[in-house]
């Protein structure tokens, strides 16, 4: 039996969107298989959980790294689970999205808003979810997220893709999104 903290975690990020709509993102299900994820195991969760700075600041959850390494042994499976339903049903809980945004002081005058850098704080559960995602669990066509990759080397991409159209005579259709 888990125990109580444990069982009110798996109940709070239900990810049945049968039972708790409210508590989900739900996203178009038909996913083409490039972006489709892979189930991940306790270890690889557990790697990425201990894997974690102990410093990081805790989301609008409060939960710490801390808290979150000291239970692991109960939680893992619950854990693993929530990540595992969230991939599969292309679901994202929304406890998990919601951040606390913290003005932090660039330089100069602290009283003026001009001068501050936002910075988002999310849930420990929402960066370990990032982190399996990143690690091997992306398609190769991902550029976000991903070490030496970014807007750059998905143009680059695409411009070759177009080349390489052109060079065989084929036609091409672009539909343009701003990716900054």
């Amino acid at each position: 039996m888990l125990p109580k903290k444990a069982f009110n975690l798996a109940m709070e990020y239900d990810l049945n969107p049968a039972t708790t709509t409210s508590s989900v993102v739900l996203i178009h299900n038909e996913c083409p298989v490039a972006f489709q994820f892979q189930a991940v195991t306790e270890k690889e969760v557990e790697s990425v959980v201990k894997g974690l700075s102990s410093n990081k600041a805790p989301g609008h959850d409060k939960i710490t790294t801390r808290v979150l390494k000291a239970c692991l042994p109960v939680i893992l499976p619950v854990i693993t689970s929530i990540m595992n339903n969230s991939f599969r049903t292309n679901c994202f809980p929304k406890a998990w999205e919601m951040a606390e945004a913290i003005p932090v002081l660039q330089s100069g005058n602290f009283e003026d808003p001009s001068n501050h850098q936002p910075i988002s704080l999310l849930p420990i559960l929402s960066k370990v979810s990032e982190r399996l995602t990143t690690n091997m669990k992306l398609s190769k066509h991902q550029s976000g997220n991903r070490k030496r990759h970014s807007t750059e080397t998905a143009l680059l991409h695409v411009t070759d893709d177009f080349l390489l159209a052109i060079d065989k005579s084929e036609v091409s259709v672009v539909v343009l999104l701003d990716i900054r």
